[in-house]
């Protein structure tokens, strides 16, 4: 099985369109696992949870926190405003 880029995707769409249920059998045979891999791949980074990012939380002040951004509220700055860093704890205290 070649390893260029597009071509598993191409093979996915032949398959689909085969009108002959032996010929997609035996296809299926080849490709099938290779496809099912890329899809347990892909659902295997869906799942990766989010890197924890330190920090000081805006709210409370902690230092050196577990902390998420809140995109809903903004920080101004110098420049541009940006997304506020809120720590787990006022997070389960806001929701």
């Amino acid at each position: 099985m070649p390893r260029e880029e597009g071509v598993l995707e191409r093979l996915e769409t032949v398959l689909a369109g085969e009108a002959d249920a032996k010929v997609r059998a035996i296809a299926e045979l080849a490709v099938g696992p290779l496809i099912a891999e890329r899809e347990r791949r892909d659902l295997g980074r869906m799942r990766r949870l989010e890197p924890t990012r330190r920090g000081k939380c805006d709210f409370c002040g902690e230092r050196d926190a577990p902390v998420r951004e809140d995109l809903e509220t903004r920080i101004p700055t110098a420049g541009l405003p940006r997304a506020a860093l809120i720590c787990r704890g006022c997070d389960a205290r806001a929701a």
